[in-house]
């Protein structure tokens, strides 16, 4: 009986000392900064607090955000299997990528840190392994996105200073349209006279040579501009709501229809087939001002951005792999691949279209420039349907090498140009 009732004044001890747990206990030896690290929930079953870092909050797109998050342990257990801190105070800190309209995450890094936040191990996952899983809301990181979520709408984040919703949207397009405003460089081609036998001086090709290049460097400043007008738009889509939703998508156009407009003054006689507003002959800052970040792609030797659909490739013509820390040899692409329909390409062909009505187009649009252009050849290889253009261009490009029309049950499902045989 006396031990009976040991037991039993035990098990209220424990169970008292249980209940007068409060965060404020559990938090006592926690070295996170209260003021930037805000607690998402309180773990008791696994002996954890989550918390978001609220300065590392940004917008890589619509509807999305980044953010990181620490998990600090402060018992003897751990979600983490093989973790080395297991039986001891820790912290375990990770970087995700949230959609919450489409109930999806993205985990980017993660660390782990011992009791004084010393780092122990760590890992920052490349591009291609960041792969979007979906996300249940009851989960763990899904009551993390959530209460994110939450915190963000409507709440005041650092664009949000210093004016309402317009006039940071009239600032961004004012900052890119004093970023285009510099003078340019004379980008006019050295171009040979075949009938009299005039041909470009090797100063003259210099010259062209330099211009070209300050002009990539003018574009990787007006492209940090863009870059940063993008970050703060997604920003605003994000934390303004649907009340601002037209005007956004409003000035959103206003923006693109500037950057357009700069890219096709600039790459007036450079470019080269049918381009989509961009194509082969663009640099990769005009690519990227225009289709915004891309998915860098790697297949064998050829680099390029991606969107969804739309490849623009380069080349190498010197072999091998590019310098360390550079993407590709060339500043130029010069092959583009579209099987996406939701983009037009200048002369206005189209994924889904018929062969008929892409013969047309073509025929319509092509002109002659190229003394030895084999002009348009429509052909069927093999067991495919494929249409081969041979130095075709329109009245403003340049002829480009080749262009191939792939077909489907008679529809249009690849549309390929390249400059290079």
């Amino acid at each position: 009986m006396k031990k009976l009732m040991m037991l039993v004044m035990l098990m209220l001890t424990i169970c008292t000392s249980a209940f007068a747990e409060s965060m404020e206990d559990v938090l006592k030896d926690c070295k996170l900064d209260r003021n930037r690290w805000k607690v998402v929930e309180w773990f008791k079953e696994d002996n954890f607090v989550r918390f978001y870092d609220s300065l590392s909050i940004s917008y890589p797109g619509p509807g999305q955000f980044d953010a990181e998050i620490c998990d600090y342990y402060y018992g003897t257990t751990c979600r983490e299997n093989n973790c080395k801190q297991t039986g001891t105070k820790h912290y375990h800190t990770e970087k995700w990528g949230f959609n919450p309209d489409k109930s999806k995450g993205t985990l980017r890094a993660f660390a782990t840190k011992d009791a004084n936040g010393n780092m122990v191990d760590s890992y920052n996952y490349p591009a291609n392994m960041q792969i979007a899983n979906q996300i249940k809301s009851k989960s763990i990181e899904g009551r993390t996105m959530l209460k994110v979520k939450d915190s963000l709408k409507g709440g005041k984040t650092s664009s949000s200073k210093g004016g309402d919703v317009i006039s940071q949207l009239e600032e961004i397009l004012k900052n890119e349209q004093a970023a285009m405003s510099v003078p340019i460089p004379d980008l006019r081609k050295p171009m040979p006279d075949y009938n009299k036998k005039i041909y470009p001086t090797r100063q003259e090709y210099q010259r062209y040579s330099d211009n070209f290049n300050s002009l990539i460097e003018i574009e990787e400043h007006i492209l940090a501009e863009t870059r940063n007008s993008d970050a703060k738009l997604a920003e605003l889509e994000f934390t303004a709501g649907n009340s601002k939703k037209k005007e956004l998508n409003d000035y959103k156009q206003k923006i693109l229809q500037n950057r357009i407009a700069f890219v096709k003054k600039v790459s007036k006689g450079r470019l080269m087939g049918d381009p989509l507003i961009v194509g082969a002959g663009s640099t990769w800052q005009e690519i990227e001002m225009v289709y915004g970040t891309p998915t860098l792609i790697k297949t064998g030797g050829t680099w390029g951005y991606a969107y969804d659909g739309l490849t623009f490739k380069d080349i190498y013509t010197k072999g091998g792999l590019p310098p360390q820390g550079t993407k590709w040899w060339g500043t130029q692409a010069k092959e583009v691949e579209l099987t996406n329909p939701k983009f037009t390409s200048d002369a206005g062909i189209k994924i889904g279209m018929t062969r008929a009505e892409v013969q047309s187009i073509l025929r319509a649009n092509y002109v002659h420039k190229s003394k030895v252009s084999k002009g348009l050849v429509f052909e069927k290889i093999a067991n495919i349907d494929r249409d081969s253009v041979f130095h075709y261009s329109m009245q403003n490009t340049e002829f480009i090498f080749g262009m191939v029309c792939d077909y489907r049950n008679g529809r249009l499902i690849r549309y390929f140009e390249s400059s290079l045989p």
